[in-house]
């Protein structure tokens, strides 16, 4: 099988550069900065609705973190959300690389499939130069506490359901939770994601987070789980989130904005297709 080779990342890609399977793909990097590559994301737009099973063997195949699938629904988008292993209620850096892809000032995408109890309306528009998705502040939902194998954290769920635990700066460098470990605890407790956060510098928390996703493994830039961030430490401020350890490959980079009835947050979003080549 062909790869295709940008910057840090390495990941499966069949026939011509910018098609799969027939179908065009953007690529995007999303929530990078300095230091960090942050996270691969693909975006296909449509003209109807994807089959689910196509989809989710399309993501798969093309092998970066998420992808999302898009078609117009009169003045809205349709948005389908796949990693490389499940389909996601929503995805906040590929909303991002959507907007980027539409180019309007403001997009407002139905995230979810019919009948879905997770469905939702999001919206995504570009201010001072960024993208800023904004989920309203009722939608961070708050579901008490749960104990984990590194302690007592607390559940938010922001479209998908993950416990957040404050932890010591030695702590959040040293702890070790192999991808088959979290997911087997993550699914038993019926959570997507456990994040571990270290709010040592207020304004400039570092996070760390495993996630079913990626088979139990860390993920490099986390929307969904940073749009909880504010709640979780009571703040309204502007964050600055670090995400990740390790290589730049491994970290991303993220802003969330938590005051009044909305919660907001942006990243970079930089195409990845102008600096790939095939190999």
């Amino acid at each position: 099988m062909d790869q295709l080779n940008c910057r840090n990342w390495s990941f499966p890609l069949v026939h011509a550069l910018g098609t799969v399977d027939g179908m065009n793909v953007s690529l995007f990097s999303v929530f990078g900065g300095e230091g960090a590559a942050g996270s691969a994301t693909g975006v296909v737009v449509l003209a109807d609705q994807p089959d689910p099973g196509a989809a989710q063997a399309f993501a798969t195949r093309l092998g970066v973190s998420d992808t999302v699938f898009l078609w117009p629904h009169g003045r809205r988008w349709n948005a389908r959300f796949f990693s490389t292993l499940e389909e996601l209620a929503v995805c906040y850096q590929a909303l991002l690389a959507a907007a980027e892809v539409i180019g309007a000032p403001r997009s407002e995408f139905i995230c979810g499939h019919d009948g879905s109890a997770r469905r939702r309306v999001l919206l995504v528009a570009r201010e001072a130069h960024r993208w800023w998705v904004r989920t309203p502040a009722s939608a961070v939902e708050r579901r008490g506490s749960v104990l984990t194998p590194f302690g007592l954290g607390e559940v938010i769920d922001t479209g998908r359901a993950r416990v957040y635990l404050r932890v010591e700066s030695v702590g959040f460098e040293t702890l070790q939770w192999s991808a088959t470990e979290a997911l087997e605890w993550l699914r038993a407790h019926s959570l997507s994601g456990l994040c571990l956060v270290d709010a040592a510098t207020p304004t400039r928390p570092r996070l760390r987070v495993f996630t079913t996703s990626l088979g139990g493994a860390e993920d490099v830039a986390t929307g969904g789980a940073v749009v909880a961030l504010p709640d979780f430490l009571g703040v309204s401020t502007r964050l600055q989130v670090e995400q990740g350890l390790g290589a730049p490959s491994r970290r991303g980079r993220l802003v969330v904005q938590g005051s009044g009835p909305m919660r907001s947050v942006s990243g970079d979003v930089l195409p990845m297709l102008e600096e790939c080549s095939s190999a």
